[in-house]
């Protein structure tokens, strides 16, 4: 995606299309870099313009108006308004619907970010 006010650019690995690493930029975030990289089968990497963030198995990371970044190692639904938990995809995934991806604990930890 490349619009005036955001960039995002996603990096896949195989023909399964696995996920490898995510960019998120541009005037929306003022013109700064969040980056998420998948540094092993069950670690995920962040940083926000090159810092390291959410380095902790439960941490939070905050600049009001601009970023609000959580490390979870559950789910936890009451960081998501109702309007994301209704969200529905036609995409047919082969790990199962929506709502069970979220039974067991997720490996490696969940990363939830409101930009």
């Amino acid at each position: 995606v490349h619009s005036r006010d955001v960039w995002i650019q996603a990096l896949s690995k195989g023909s399964a299309g696995n996920f490898q690493g995510l960019a998120i930029g541009g005037a929306f975030l003022g013109n700064r870099t969040l980056l998420v990289v998948k540094d092993t089968a069950f670690t995920l990497h962040a940083s926000f313009d090159g810092v390291d963030i959410l380095t902790g198995a439960v941490d939070e990371y905050i600049e009001p108006g601009v970023i609000e970044g959580y490390r979870s190692e559950t789910w936890n639904a009451t960081l998501h308004n109702e309007e994301v938990l209704r969200v529905r995809t036609q995409i047919q995934f082969s790990v199962g619907p929506w709502p069970e991806r979220f039974l067991k604990k997720p490996v490696g930890g969940l990363l939830l970010f409101k930009l």
